[in-house]
């Protein structure tokens, strides 16, 4: 058998067809965007509490850290959004 495994007329059944690979890339991006979203969000708390610190004069950062944890949750709340539109048939 000259080629093994790669000499083969038709794609494994395992990998993705045409139809499925479609579907795939929307899973990695909508998947991307709400790992962004996450990581934007923490690190935008993060930024306007310690900008809130500096401004205070608070030597305890703790407007730094209760930021990142009011954009964690943020996030949190903005990936079930994304959870939910996923779980959604296609016809609504």
């Amino acid at each position: 058998m000259i080629g093994g495994a790669l000499c083969y007329t038709s794609p494994p059944s395992h990998l993705a067809t045409a139809g499925n690979a479609l579907t795939i890339l929307k899973t990695a991006v909508i998947a991307l965007e709400a790992g962004t979203a996450m990581a934007v969000a923490v690190l935008v708390g993060l930024f306007i509490g310690m900008q809130i610190d500096d401004r205070l004069g608070i030597h305890l950062p703790i407007f730094a850290i209760l930021g990142p944890m009011i954009g964690l949750a943020s996030g949190a709340y903005s990936f079930g959004r994304v959870a939910q539109f996923m779980k959604k048939p296609k016809g609504e």
